[in-house]
């Protein structure tokens, strides 16, 4: 009986101890993730469809000079994709130059992939509101006595490949959205035209920014071009919804009528916009009055 007891004793005593380093090895602490690295990422440069920034910044933790980032970029809807890869220096810097593709809401991010001693890391995204050069004669809108959209013009020997053309006078109308910042064109007489102009003959632009298609309130903003070089227009249109353009040409020669009229010459009209496209845009009061 007492040999019994015994092994009986011994074996419970085993199991108490195996029990034990089977609680012991459980409680030991799992194995820690390695910590990420570090990136930093500022973005330099004129946000603008079909130009370049840079993109530079600095990578911190083991091994980080001399190893490869990637640039990546996500458009407002879509994920993340690479746009460049390039190495860090002996300082665990870094330079990238990438091109803008698509006009809107556009975040920037620099990657470090993993490494034996770290996570990969990741530079806190810089947003950016890239705008894209829209041709106002490849554009939606609304016209008046203007019928040569997109044929090339030749002023004071300068070729310009689209223009906005009008016998005489012509009225124009451009939705934005609200998202277009600048317009720019250059305004001037054919070279064709000069014979049938007087000395002193000029063309005459005025752009209003419309907040609405009902807004009558805003003064037009006024350009002259006389005979010579086409004179350059730039005009804000921060907060407009809409264009308007009127343009007349005045100084004809005696013997002008008897031809065809002189013609009005927007060259080159284009508004930088943070959007792929114009929206259709539609008569209001003020623009039923013009059109």
């Amino acid at each position: 009986m007492r040999t019994v007891a015994a092994a009986l004793a011994l074996t419970v005593a085993a199991g108490l101890s195996f029990a034990g380093t089977a609680a012991a090895t459980s409680a030991e602490p799992l194995a820690r993730k390695a910590p990420a690295y570090g990136v930093t990422a500022s973005v330099s440069g004129q946000a603008i469809v079909g130009q370049k920034v840079t993109i530079a910044g600095k990578v911190t933790g083991p091994g980080a000079a001399g190893s490869p980032v990637t640039v990546q970029v996500r458009h407002t809807t879509g994920g993340w994709k690479k746009a460049a890869t390039v190495r860090t220096n002996a300082r665990s810097a870094y330079t990238a130059k990438i091109a803008l593709t698509k006009a809107g809401r556009t975040s920037v991010r620099v990657l470090k992939p993993r490494s034996a001693q770290r996570s990969a890391g990741t530079s806190k995204p810089v947003v950016l509101t890239v705008q894209k050069w829209i041709d106002l004669t490849r554009a939606p809108h609304l016209a008046v006595a203007a019928g040569f959209a997109n044929h090339s013009a030749t002023i004071a020997g300068t070729r310009y490949a689209s223009t906005l053309q009008s016998a005489g006078y012509g009225i124009y109308a451009f939705g934005t959205g609200g998202s277009c910042s600048r317009l720019e064109l250059h305004l001037g007489f054919l070279d064709a035209d000069r014979t049938r102009l007087t000395n002193d003959a000029s063309m005459e632009l005025g752009v209003i920014g419309l907040t609405s298609l009902h807004d009558t309130g805003t003064p037009p903003v006024d350009f002259r071009a006389g005979i010579g070089a086409a004179k350059r227009v730039a005009v804000d249109l921060s907060g407009a919804n809409a264009v308007l353009m009127m343009v007349e040409v005045n100084g004809l020669a005696e013997d002008a009528d008897s031809a065809p009229s002189v013609r009005a010459v927007l060259a080159q009209p284009r508004v930088l916009c943070a959007t792929e496209s114009l929206p259709a845009i539609e008569k209001g009061e003020l623009l039923y009055e013009a059109f």
